[in-house]
């Protein structure tokens, strides 16, 4: 029998990958087939989510390590979002967009463990620029997956991995599930792919792993043979938060000349700000460590000639724009629209415009005890900026600036009012987590 594979990847933030086959196969009971008790890592049934609690704060100071060979992975991984990211708004039609990158290259990253040929060959030279190996790019995700968490008090950042098998999951290929338990601590769960029930079921696990955040990811059309889901889930308090009684309306000049008053949030504070006639560049940090955080969003707003920065943005400026931004720490009399944005569409096109095309045109041939193809790709993004935090957010760690600017400093104005890209990154690999721009409000 021919199986086709759809990749999906979903987040706030959360990835999938989906197949589909040709053929119905019979209804039987939502659980475990019978017979598959002897497969290794297939699970019986998932457990509703919990809120969690907030990281142990003992954790603050504490930098994320990756091994010297990969931290070169982390560079590959920007240069990757940013890419994806323009693709993607070229055919956007001008609409907001929000992505979570990181949730695409460690869905595409488990799925190269699936191949043995062009398809693997592909992913590994895009994902890793032509300079990483799949061990490399294995090890790096599972240090990024295994340590984000940990990192802060005021912040959530948690990844979760599935593998979904129509059938008993005696036909999953041993060494590509045991890669996908050992180094993504993926589960495994056997299912009946031929009733609507496991597509509810898959939607389920999305959202119980997106905390309630994404809901009926999978469209009513979508059946198959396997499902590789992939979630990244981020939520962060301001170090220094918005106070909602200084939320007011003010203008907000969209991409298409319009101009609408939209709630914006304020906040007088020392911040990272970099001015000047090409960009004003934004550092707001999350977490318990004002000065030293462990996670930031950065906004850089244009001067003019929206579409001609962003086309021409590429990871290394994105850098630049950060590192010059993080030297300059002034005064600030911030104004930052609150905002939702989410996102979610088939990403086939683009990712074949990245150079993954051997990934339709082959499939994974090691994946399965027999080989399987793509039929196509769906990502999906949400967040959500407010006066707590991001969730892409109430306890907030407020750290008071000391008295040495005197008893009425003059502020720098920072008006965020028209059209602008953000980025929220881990800061000591400086690796982009999530990526949007906000043209329209």
């Amino acid at each position: 029998m021919k199986a086709f594979l759809t990749i999906l990847s979903g987040s706030l933030l959360a990835g999938a990958l989906t197949a589909c086959s040709s053929e119905d196969a019979p209804a039987v009971d939502n659980k475990v087939v019978p017979g598959n008790e002897g497969v290794a890592g297939v699970n019986e049934e998932q457990a509703e989510y919990t809120v969690p609690a907030f990281p142990d704060e003992t954790n603050r100071g504490k930098i994320l390590s990756l091994p010297e060979s990969v931290k070169g992975v982390s560079r590959a991984a920007n240069a990757f979002a940013v890419d994806m990211f323009r693709t993607l708004r070229e055919q956007s039609g001008g609409n907001n967009i929000a992505t979570a990158p990181f949730s695409v290259f460690t869905a595409l990253s488990m799925a190269a463990n699936g191949d043995s040929g062009q398809t693997r060959e592909g992913i590994v030279n895009r994902l890793g620029n032509g300079e990483a190996t799949l061990e490399e790019l294995n090890t790096f995700s599972s240090a990024m997956m295994e340590q984000l968490v940990h990192l802060d008090g005021g912040v959530w950042c948690m990844t979760a991995n599935s593998l979904w098998v129509n059938g008993r999951g005696d036909d999953v290929n041993a060494g590509f599930s045991n890669t996908l338990n050992e180094v993504y601590n993926a589960s495994l769960y056997a299912r009946d792919f031929g009733t609507d029930d496991v597509r509810s079921e898959i939607n389920r696990w999305i959202e119980n792993h997106t905390y309630g955040s994404i809901k009926d990811f999978l469209s009513d059309g979508v059946c198959g043979n396997a499902a590789l889901i992939n979630t990244v889930y981020f939520k962060g308090l301001w170090s220094s938060g918005f106070h909602e009684s200084g939320t007011a309306p003010e203008a907000f000049h969209n991409l298409d000349g319009s101009v609408k008053e939209i709630a914006s949030m304020h906040q007088r504070e020392a911040l990272n700000v970099i001015l000047n006639d090409e960009v004003t560049t934004l550092i707001l940090p999350f977490g318990t460590d004002l000065h030293n955080p462990h996670f930031t969003m950065t906004v850089m707003m244009p001067a003019d000639n929206f579409d001609g920065f962003v086309n021409t943005l590429t990871a290394e400026k994105i850098a630049g724009y950060t590192a010059a931004a993080g030297n300059n720490r002034i005064l600030t009399d911030l104004s930052l629209p609150k905002f939702e944005s989410d996102y979610k569409n088939n990403i086939a096109s683009c990712l074949t415009a990245l150079g993954l095309g051997s990934m339709f045109e082959n499939g994974f041939n090691s994946m399965l005890t027999s080989p399987v193809k793509v039929d196509g790709a769906i990502h999906g993004a949400r967040i959500k900026v407010s006066e707590e935090g991001t969730e892409a957010t109430g306890a907030t760690a407020i750290i008071l600036l000391g008295s040495d600017l005197g008893s009425n400093p003059k502020a720098t104005v920072v008006n965020i009012d028209h059209p602008f890209v953000y980025t929220i990154s881990e800061v000591s690999t400086g690796t982009i987590l999530f990526m949007g721009e906000i043209t329209n409000l």
